[in-house]
């Protein structure tokens, strides 16, 4: 069991907590085991992009798909597949989908930062040398197993997601339609990873210049900058609907 995996697991039991926490106490159940099918989505969803965009090595090692302890989960994967499940999870109740998305996205904090973290500890996702963009470095380990004087990209972005969600929080209070705190949540994390991408020195091959997850990132930040516009426009009243409980009650 490599640490990553270790502190993947511990920012889930986070978001968990989160969600526990932010639940209304006649739906946390619910709520809860909600959490943990689209915690299993993101995960099953992080595992096949990579071994689909890495299928050439996962052809001639099969097995190492089903060994999820070592790694190799893409975000771009978790998000979809977190999103996609909150959205057949709710078809399963009387909850519309904005409103579980909204009480699911307390997830999304831990999991991120626990994410930019392990990728500190196994060497993935490293930022350039150290002295590039006049920043002093921190040992870091690449890619090859060498621990080099590095820009601390890993933990400049788990030090600045709490800020930047922090901040969208205290704007709760404006979310007043269903979807758009999830709408936000969305927006500030795939803007987050758009710059922090950039920053990247981790090898991966370039489309137009840019490398696949800043394609992402900005595919997901169109995507929730919808979201957020649509639920805002629509002003659907929030109020919390009774679940039918035939799947997760």
């Amino acid at each position: 069991m490599n640490l990553y995996a270790v502190l993947i697991g511990l920012g889930a039991s986070l978001g968990m907590w989160q969600v526990h926490l932010a639940a209304p106490s006649w739906h946390r159940r619910v709520y809860l085991n909600a959490a943990l099918l689209v915690l299993l989505g993101a995960l099953l969803g992080a595992r096949l992009v990579t071994v689909v965009f890495y299928w050439g090595y996962y052809r001639d090692h099969f097995w190492e798909v089903f060994q999820l302890w070592q790694g190799g989960l893409s975000w771009v994967g978790a998000l979809a597949g977190g999103a996609l499940t909150t959205w057949l999870v709710s078809r399963r109740t009387h909850i519309s989908w904005k409103l579980f998305a909204d009480h699911l996205s307390p997830l999304i904090l831990p999991l991120s930062v626990m994410a930019w973290l392990g990728c500190w500890q196994v060497g993935c996702a490293y930022g350039p040398l150290a002295g590039a963009w006049g920043l002093p470095g921190v040992p870091s380990l690449d890619d090859t197993g060498q621990v080099l004087e590095r820009m601390p990209l890993q933990l400049l972005a788990a030090a600045t997601l709490p800020l930047v969600f922090g901040w969208v929080e205290s704007r709760r209070k404006a979310f007043r339609c269903p979807g758009m705190r999830a709408g936000a949540f969305g927006l500030a994390l795939s803007l987050h990873l758009l710059l922090f991408t950039a920053f990247r020195a981790d090898p991966a091959p370039r489309w137009f210049s840019l490398r696949p997850e800043t394609w992402a990132a900005i595919a997901f930040s169109l995507l929730f900058a919808v979201v957020w516009a649509l639920c805002r426009e629509r002003g659907e009243p929030c109020q919390e609907e009774q679940p039918s409980g035939d799947m997760l009650g």
